[in-house]
């Protein structure tokens, strides 16, 4: 727990979580040709945004848990690959601009934004869970996915309903946007 005050820091390591790390303030893992590894839980929230620069040989950081965006948090990648195999929920901003990201396996944006900063590569096994309660994105009534980059599409797509909310027909949402947006979902789940 990297709580107190708004201040940031810098760890020279190399991240290995098994269980949980809560970053409330700025944090910045930096080591060279670092392979970070989290199996268990990341969140950001309050003051908290997490950048992992990566340099060196082969630097990666592999993720097969999940990353809790709250409070609008921001997690950076710099350089590198970042193999995003685990779950990302919340609002918030992952930036990849700078590094490769590998497929991303499953976005649940919740009420609101889940954005990315660079490309958002999809494949068969990727999931895009969305909840909706409204038409109104704008009063937080559904969630969505924007990418700044190319988003490749793939894997599936999961939209449920919350709350009682039955949409009219004709009613429409803004799921997903991209710079670029290509290919098409596996698989969808809607309410019937």
């Amino acid at each position: 727990d990297s709580g107190g005050d708004d201040v940031m820091r810098t760890l020279l390591a190399e991240l290995s979580n098994g269980y949980w790390v809560h970053v409330r303030q700025s944090l910045t893992i930096d080591r060279a040709s670092a392979a970070h590894t989290s199996s268990g839980y990341i969140e950001l929230s309050e003051n908290g945004g997490l950048t992992i620069l990566q340099s060196g040989t082969n630097p990666s950081f592999t993720n097969t848990q999940a990353i809790i965006l709250l409070d609008d948090r921001i997690l950076t990648v710099d350089g590198g690959i970042f193999a995003q195999r685990g779950r990302v929920l919340g609002l918030g901003t992952i930036d990849v601009s700078t590094s490769a990201l590998a497929p991303a396996a499953e976005f649940a944006p919740g009420y609101g934004e889940l954005a990315v900063t660079g490309d958002l590569p999809l494949d068969s096994e990727s999931l895009i869970l969305l909840e909706a309660r409204s038409t109104s994105f704008a009063t937080a009534g559904y969630g969505r996915v924007t990418v700044t980059g190319t988003a490749t599409l793939g894997g599936a797509l999961q939209l449920s309903l919350t709350e009682g909310f039955v949409p009219a027909i004709g009613d429409s949402f803004t799921i997903l946007t991209g710079a670029i947006v290509t290919g098409t979902f596996g698989q969808t789940f809607l309410p019937t």
